[in-house]
């Protein structure tokens, strides 16, 4: 199997509702962003690649269009990592073509140096996507 990733950036901010009176994470919060889609195919195409790295391009602009210098509460009412990841991941779907999107295994949402987090695709118990 063959894995590759693309990562990409964007600054916004946020807050988080629902946490104990004085919790860091309820006031309004800005962070650089690190974004990283994994992709994985059991075969090359006919130039070597999983994928060309530049197909990734319509995930920059999404990103950079919905959240850069964006409020994330205006995409997601509770913009934790995790639910930013599964976003994310909704979000290739539709913005990639339907042959690239089926490649996308995983995206993973760092908020600051030290901490990630992934959404995986869900496989069926069947093995299928």
């Amino acid at each position: 199997m063959f894995e590759i990733t693309k990562e990409f950036r964007f600054e916004g901010g946020h807050w988080l509702n629902g946490l104990p009176e004085g919790h860091k994470c309820a006031r309004p919060h800005g962070h650089s962003y690190r974004v990283r889609v994994m992709l994985a195919s059991p075969e090359l195409d006919a130039a070597g690649f999983v994928v060309d790295f530049g197909d990734l391009a319509p995930v920059g602009t999404m990103l950079k269009a919905r959240l850069d210098h964006q409020t994330v509460n205006d995409v997601l009412d509770q913009p934790s990592s995790e639910l930013l990841a599964q976003w994310i991941f909704q979000q290739c779907q539709e913005v990639l073509p339907p042959a690239v999107a089926a490649l996308v295994t995983q995206v993973a949402v760092s908020e600051t140096a030290s901490t990630w987090v992934r959404y995986r695709r869900q496989h069926h118990p069947d093995g299928s996507l």
